[in-house]
């Protein structure tokens, strides 16, 4: 996987595509007031591009209320071939599923009792380059690997609700993965 993320922290230019513009309209037209948090370029490179596991992004965010979403804009075609995202349709309305440490670099949390029905009833999606997907941050998704010859980029921007706040009980109470991957040795 190829990841850099915080570009809008490090190059005025992403800064103010986060900061204003029609991807913060998009956020602000799903959430209303919104906090711009990041941006970043992500990938699966070919024949390399590794699966993403199951997962929803505000159990790394730890906001309450987790109200958040991703926009992620697609830099070449995904499709089912070469990993696009998958979204299990509702999975936004039913809290949040308990997660654990994983081994994939990027992603060190997924959630472990996945189920068959809900691979089954994920729904991909497929985009060109240039097309913007948007998910909630309690929306389980995931993607396949890469084992094609071609690339799947994309830009990700994550927006806040005003109303969302660390919440420092979620902080204390998380699994530090970096801590455990050292003291398993897996890092």
């Amino acid at each position: 996987m190829m990841r850099v993320e915080h570009l809008n922290i490090h190059e005025p230019f992403f800064d103010t595509l986060v900061q204003r513009g029609p991807f913060r309209e998009l956020a602000e037209a799903a959430l209303g007031p919104v906090v711009p948090q990041s941006m970043g370029v992500f990938g699966k490179p070919p024949r390399v591009g590794k699966a993403t596991p199951p997962h929803q992004d505000a159990f790394y965010w730890m906001i309450d209320p987790p109200k958040a979403l991703t926009i992620w804009m697609a830099i070449d075609e995904a499709d089912e071939e070469n990993g696009c995202v998958r979204y299990v349709p509702g999975s936004h309305r039913l809290g949040m599923r308990e997660h654990q440490l994983s081994q994939v670099l990027g992603f060190s949390q997924y959630i472990a009792d996945f189920r068959d029905e809900e691979k089954a009833e994920s729904v991909p999606a497929c985009v060109a380059p240039g097309d913007v997907i948007m998910h909630h941050g309690m929306t389980i998704h995931y993607a396949d690997s890469n084992p094609t010859d071609r690339r799947r980029r994309a830009m990700g921007i994550v927006y806040y609700s005003e109303a969302a706040q660390v919440d420092q009980r979620l902080k204390a109470n998380r699994v530090d993965a970096k801590a455990m991957w050292k003291a398993t040795d897996r890092i």
